[in-house]
């Protein structure tokens, strides 16, 4: 006799009874095919990347994310808010299960250049169509807007957006080009993860008190000819060959800036208390952070 364990693939694993697909399309403008056909994951994934910003209130307010799909739904509908990375993949992988797909999901390491190795923060999707495996990083926040097949030398372009894959010492490398010249952004092994794990990385990076995530406010979108950043203080504005724009953001204006720039609204409670330890940050002394917590 089996075992729940065992009865439990890395696919069935992300399957939701409860996800709304209908409010899911509707909140991303998707209007699409809902047939499991490559077709469908590229247009989907693009309808999402472009809709639904990244963001780490709760990290920064060292409250854990409910990585329920309902709940993450509410976040982005009823809340008006974007997603860190472990919900936004966990919302990515319910919505491709309940169209049938067969999906997993990696974990990750965030490299962004990093010379040294950088710990399994980050979650990615590994949806497969006929037999060929894509890697759809929806929660990198100015990741790949379309999947990009796993393929030893692929390449992808969504707009002004290239990436490349490659594989090497074990791992799968996502590169991507940006202002900044092409470099690495993430990596992973070809082993399952499920999300049990999410609930592991999610508590850490929203309570360490080393997490980047804990530091200061980040929130970015991106559509096919641009990116928007706001990070330590200063918005950025870039394509893939040039940064168009830095802004000094101040305590009080990080505010106006989520609603104006992201979609992200906070309550009046949550408004107060991000502005008191924005302030509360500046006023103490930074320490470097280890990129084995980089995520």
């Amino acid at each position: 006799m089996s075992s729940p364990v065992a009865a439990q693939t890395a696919s069935s694993a992300w399957f939701c009874e409860d996800f709304d697909l209908d409010r899911y399309f509707e909140r991303i403008g998707y209007t699409g095919s809902a047939e499991p056909t490559f077709q469908t994951l590229r247009e989907l994934q693009l309808a999402d990347s472009t809709s639904i910003p990244w963001e780490n209130i709760e990290m920064f307010l060292g409250r854990p994310a409910v990585l329920e799909p309902p709940a993450i739904l509410d976040k982005i509908t009823v809340g008006r808010r974007g997603l860190t990375c472990e919900e936004h993949t966990t919302l990515f992988a319910a919505a491709l299960a309940a169209l049938g797909f067969h999906v997993e999901c990696r974990s990750a390491r965030v490299r962004m250049g990093a010379e040294k190795i950088t710990g399994l923060s980050h979650a990615v999707v590994w949806a497969q169509v006929d037999g060929t495996a894509y890697w759809c990083d929806v929660g990198f926040g100015t990741g790949p807007l379309e999947p990009v097949r796993l393929a030893d030398g692929a390449r992808g372009r969504a707009g002004v957006w290239e990436h490349a894959v490659r594989w090497e010492r074990g791992e799968w490398v996502l590169a991507g080009k940006t202002a900044e010249g092409w470099i690495d952004f993430s990596s992973f092994a070809d082993v399952p993860r499920y999300p049990v794990d999410n609930l592991y990385t999610n508590h850490f990076l929203s309570t360490h008190p080393r997490s980047p995530f804990r530091k200061t406010p980040r929130a970015s979108r991106m559509d096919e000819s641009h990116a928007v950043l706001l990070q330590g203080g200063e918005l950025v504005v870039s394509t893939a060959d040039e940064v168009l724009s830095r802004t000094e953001v101040s305590a009080e204006d990080t505010l106006p800036v989520l609603a104006e720039e992201f979609g992200v609204h906070l309550c009046e409670q949550d408004q107060a208390l991000v502005v008191a330890r924005i302030r509360d940050m500046r006023d103490t002394p930074r320490f470097d952070t280890p990129e084995a917590v980089l995520g």
